[in-house]
């Protein structure tokens, strides 16, 4: 990630100190610990330098034309079902996208 600019000097997790009930929740009595987990980060991090321009690739790349269907719902439901959905019903709209790899100038 240093190729990214972004230098960890260090890393910091903090956590509950001793397990709490989540029942009968009192913050007051929530104690904190810190845990430094820079070595771990850090050795994380040097893998870490291409997947910024391979996320950038990705995103500048034409959006993929795939159908709605069972894989928009699980496992979780996805948040653009709405906008491909629209997009299938006027499919003129999704090609006035300059992203669409279907573009066509008009």
């Amino acid at each position: 990630m240093r190729g990214c600019g972004l230098y960890v000097r260090k890393a910091v997790i903090r956590h509950p100190n001793l397990p709490f009930s989540c029942r009968r929740p009192d913050i007051a009595s929530v104690r904190l610990a810190d845990t430094d987990v820079t070595r771990q980060i850090t050795r994380y991090l040097r893998t870490r330098g291409a997947v910024a321009p391979e996320a950038r690739r990705a995103v500048e790349g034409p959006n993929v034309r795939r159908d709605t269907g069972t894989h928009c719902e699980r496992p979780s439901s996805c948040e653009f079902q709405r906008y491909c959905k629209r997009a299938e019903a006027l499919p003129l709209l999704a090609c006035l996208d300059p992203k669409c790899g279907n573009a066509q100038s008009m």
